[in-house]
């Protein structure tokens, strides 16, 4: 895993602004909680793995920097609803979290799709729906308040198998069908909620 080093941002002031990034362990979220601790918020690094994750939080603290662990799977409800119990306010939701294979369309199974839609998308739907009191008080105290849905290219292309070694090891088919619909989904929220 990369070391934190301070960036000295000055484009963003997110002071006092406490932003949760779901699937925080991964390469891609755990510099996304760098970068927001670096501009001055409290980041909620979330995971389910708790080594991962205060990992990644005593990292951002050792750079005099605020973050705190927040554990729960996101296609557990309950999990998400008693994790944020204590959260007073949140301003922006970035959801990256996703797990899935590779793989062809060959040489992948129900469970494959199912599964990758379940992390991908159910479980952007489930923080959501279990934040947005968080986040209309967020918007309430700061004026605004944001969800940020973490999609792919492969969201309208399809990738070029040629370019793997094999098609076993290829993005798989229900990666870009899972960031189309996270992508569909985003445009209904943004004109329900903007």
């Amino acid at each position: 895993m990369a070391k934190m080093n301070k960036l000295n941002n000055k484009f963003f002031d997110l002071s006092e602004y406490n932003i949760l990034v779901t699937g925080a362990t991964g390469y891609l979220g755990t510099q996304i909680c760098y970068s927001l601790a670096d501009s001055g918020a409290n980041v909620l690094v979330n995971g389910r793995n708790k080594t991962k994750v205060e990992k990644i939080v005593n990292q951002i603290i050792k750079k005099e920097l605020k973050a705190e662990p927040i554990l729960f799977d996101v296609t557990n409800k309950k999990e998400i609803k008693n994790s944020l119990k204590n959260i007073k306010y949140l301003n922006v939701i970035i959801n990256n979290a996703y797990k899935g294979n590779s793989g062809s369309i060959q040489n992948s199974q129900d469970a494959d799709y199912l599964h990758a839609f379940e992390i991908g998308l159910m479980g952007a739907v489930n923080v959501f729906n279990e934040s947005l009191s968080l986040l209309k008080k967020g918007s309430k105290k700061f004026g605004d308040a944001s969800v940020i849905n973490i999609s792919s290219m492969y969201s309208i292309i399809t990738p070029d198998l040629k370019i793997y070694k094999s098609l076993k090891h290829s993005n798989p088919p229900y990666y870009g069908l899972v960031k189309s619909a996270l992508n569909n989904w985003t445009k209904y929220g943004a004109i329900e909620f903007g």
